[in-house]
């Protein structure tokens, strides 16, 4: 089982060093407990996860920002539950970063229980 994920929740890059906001820009219509449901459509234009431990390693300890290489599109851990047709976003889907990193939700914002 699964939470829902709601704009206001957080995510993070495992290579990243700063958590950030999670946002729901389809505009579904629907809000959980205050927060616009997520989707695994959405994601956020450049989100920026502060300095990228995997760049630094690449270019010797240089500071690097963390923004992931390609606009990640959530993989699906919750496969049974659409807002308005579109896949639902849950707590335990993930982002892939062409760089390395791996994109997690730390907090969905929200306690309710998606399947």
């Amino acid at each position: 089982m699964a939470l829902a994920v709601v704009m206001g929740g957080t995510e993070r890059c495992t290579a990243g060093s700063e958590d950030d906001d999670i946002t729901a820009f389809l505009g579904i219509g629907i809000t959980l407990e205050g927060g616009v449901a997520s989707t695994n459509l959405d994601c956020k234009p450049v989100p920026d996860f502060s300095d990228c431990a995997i760049w630094a390693s690449i270019t010797l300890g240089s500071q690097t920002d963390c923004i992931p290489a390609v606009l990640p599109l959530w993989s699906s851990g919750v496969s049974s539950v659409f807002w308005n047709l579109i896949l639902a976003n849950g707590n335990l889907d993930t982002g892939t970063c062409l760089i390395g990193g791996t994109i997690l939700v730390q907090d969905p914002g929200t306690g309710i229980i998606i399947m």
